[in-house]
């Protein structure tokens, strides 16, 4: 099992890690945000078709864990892309076993 982890430049953004990579029936993802608000998040196939997962979650400053379930997935490429409350996005590639 393996980490994705995409750390925020200049000490700002998102640090966001996401496990097992490749994953399996769930998706965990750690978020450590610096701005509270509205956080969109949406996965995406890599043909750029949004499945069924785009969640809108309340997102405090620090750090949030919460749980994406992938058992529906087809085997393959994904990519999970945040946007946060001021609009900069954030993608992290994962993979579906």
């Amino acid at each position: 099992m393996s980490t994705t982890a995409i750390k925020p430049r200049s000490g700002k953004g998102l640090d966001i890690k996401v496990y097992p990579n490749p994953v399996i029936n769930e998706l965990n993802v750690n978020l450590n945000a610096v701005t509270a608000g509205q956080y969109q998040l949406t996965v995406f196939d890599v043909t750029g078709k949004m499945t069924e997962i785009n969640l809108l979650k309340t997102i405090a400053i620090g750090s949030q864990n919460f749980v994406i379930p992938t058992e529906t997935f087809a085997k393959g490429n994904y990519i999970l892309k945040i946007i946060d409350p001021k609009g900069a996005k954030t993608e992290v590639k994962f993979n579906k076993n």
